[in-house]
């Protein structure tokens, strides 16, 4: 089978949540071949968030994403931090800095979340910006990890904290933590086959309590919706933040077309 991504529709998240996760239905859409670059439009950011980021002769952009409000921010303040989050977001040119750093794009979006799940103090209503980034690449090299400053300091917890790894059925899967105006946290999953893998990466929230490694509240998917075709040697990104609150954050790929197995969970105290 030759690599390509596929794109499907699926019932809203409202009902899909209300479904076993086990059994889901959806309907294919269209084709994409994997390895084209560029596919989603990107620099769409203002300029004044553009001029935060400077790319390197290297090909990895560096600088800092807005720092979320403080305590007693106001709506508005809230509001206009996350229009800039989202400028600065998508000011980024992440398929020419990636393709620059040895990766093969294939698509890049720009999913937005509730930004309370992770930034103690928002108010309901905003969302923060996230990635969903779908490429193959080096060793060492994510969507994010040209954006890393230090990651943030491993705590005691039951669960692995940090970057961490797992093998999963058909591939790996990862959790990472990034500081860039704040900490972003990113779960991918490779497909280590040789042949095309169905189905989609999650990410979800445990919570600070939390004392195994489960799929707990969906934060955001790769697609946003339906599932791919992902092929060998491709990672699916997913990317949420900033965050200030510790939480057990979960990576899943759930493998399938129309009905979805869970091919293993991979968590990180962040």
């Amino acid at each position: 089978m030759s690599d390509e991504l596929i794109p499907t529709e699926v019932p809203d998240r409202a009902n899909r949540e209300s479904r076993s996760r086990r059994s889901r239905t959806a309907a294919l859409l269209a084709t994409l071949p994997l390895g084209a670059t560029g596919i989603a439009a990107l620099g769409s950011g203002s300029a004044a968030a553009a001029a935060t980021h400077a790319t390197s002769s290297g090909g990895g952009t560096v600088g800092q994403f807005p720092a979320p409000p403080g305590p007693g921010a106001s709506l508005a303040d809230w509001q206009s931090w996350a229009a800039s989050q989202r400028s600065a977001m998508e000011a980024v040119p992440w398929a020419a800095d990636m393709t620059a750093d040895g990766c093969a794009v294939a698509s890049v979006t720009f999913p937005s979340a509730p930004a309370d799940i992770g930034l103690t103090g928002a108010p309901a209503g905003v969302d923060s910006t996230g990635l969903g980034v779908v490429a193959k690449c080096p060793a060492g090299v994510s969507p994010l990890s040209a954006l890393a400053g230090q990651r943030r300091s491993p705590r005691a917890h039951s669960v692995p904290t940090g970057n961490t790894c797992g093998t999963v059925t058909d591939g790996q899967q990862c959790v990472e933590d990034y500081n860039n105006g704040g900490t972003y946290v990113q779960t991918s999953y490779e497909n280590t086959t040789s042949s095309t893998v169905d189905g989609y990466e999650e990410m979800s929230v445990d919570g600070a309590t939390a004392q195994s490694c489960s799929s707990g509240s969906e934060v955001g998917q790769n697609p946003s919706s339906g599932y791919m075709g992902l092929g060998s040697g491709y990672t699916a990104y997913v990317t949420y933040g900033p965050i200030n609150s510790d939480n057990v954050w979960d990576g899943t790929w759930w493998k399938g077309t129309g009905s979805y197995s869970d091919t293993g969970d991979v968590c990180s105290y962040i």
